[in-house]
């Protein structure tokens, strides 16, 4: 018998509809918001893509970002949400990302957590990145950060820096 003979043939999944994507993000942000913190952890910051689309979705990339929760450094945030907004560049089909902020404490938005919004807000300008959103996972719930006036006036200066 040649090693084909194994395999079992099965119809692939049918496609999501939006409501099955939306059903999908809502789960994997309620699993993201679980995860364990151990006091004295190294970390405590980290940074998930998430790329969601009718076949499900895809995890490329997971950045540790620090074991700090006020500001982060500004090069060291900025060289993520640049890495993050480079596979965000030129979505395949119809692609949706979900910019992931997990992090203990208050599901409450922090300052730091909108800092780091802006940056990433900054990271995607002139490119043509997908549709994305951006949440703060935490044990207590999930929140999303959404555009403000003031993001989107930073974003689309000449000259976005970190500040």
């Amino acid at each position: 018998m040649d090693t084909l003979s194994y395999l079992i043939a099965t119809e692939p999944e049918p496609p999501l509809t939006e409501a099955g994507q939306a059903a999908l993000r809502d789960d994997v942000l309620s699993r993201l918001g679980t995860g364990p913190f151990p006091p004295g952890a190294r970390i405590s910051r980290i940074l998930w893509l998430i790329l969601i689309c009718r076949r499900g979705f895809r995890n490329p990339v997971i950045l540790p970002v620090d074991d700090r929760l006020d500001l982060p450094e500004p090069d060291d945030i900025a060289r993520w949400c640049d890495l993050l907004a480079h596979f965000m560049d030129h979505p395949r089909d119809d692609e949706t990302a979900l910019v992931v902020l997990q992090r203990p404490g208050s599901a409450k938005i922090s300052d730091a957590d909108k800092y780091i919004f802006r940056v990433m807000c900054e990271a995607v300008v002139g490119l043509q990145a997908m549709p994305w959103a951006f949440y703060v996972t935490t044990p207590d719930g999930v929140q999303q950060v959404t555009d403000t006036a003031r993001a989107r006036e930073r974003a689309a200066s000449p000259r976005a820096g970190v500040r």
